[in-house]
């Protein structure tokens, strides 16, 4: 049956069914939309917020791990310098020559005169 052959009044009815039908269905996909971008927006601040702390923490280890390789390094360095200038000391008081001694322990003549 079709709906134009039923009497006015049921045809009526039914439009009336059909738009309810239409109004829950609007309601529903508004409700199930907002859940759906109220979810995403938590998700995606509490990502943010993870995503920071890890970035920070990986950060702070890598920052810590290269000064600390830098200080080790400026420090050996620092070491094997006064190392060579005891040496050239020494060898100075023991009466080597300056050429010796530069020669010997890779310093410069200034750097052996201010001995």
């Amino acid at each position: 049956a079709k709906v134009e052959n039923l009497p006015p009044a049921l045809q009526e009815a039914y439009f009336s069914e059909k738009e309810a039908q239409n109004i829950l269905n609007s309601a529903f996909e508004y409700k199930l939309n907002k859940g759906l971008a109220k979810g995403l927006a938590k998700g995606r601040a509490e990502g943010l917020a993870k995503g920071l702390v890890k970035g920070r923490a990986e950060g702070r280890a890598e920052g810590r791990a290269k000064g600390l390789a830098e200080g080790r390094a400026k420090g050996r360095a620092e070491g094997a310098s006064a190392a060579k200038l005891e040496t050239a000391r020494k060898m100075k008081a023991k009466g080597f020559s300056p050429a010796d001694i530069a020669e010997l322990t890779g310093l410069s003549p200034k750097q052996i005169k201010t001995l």
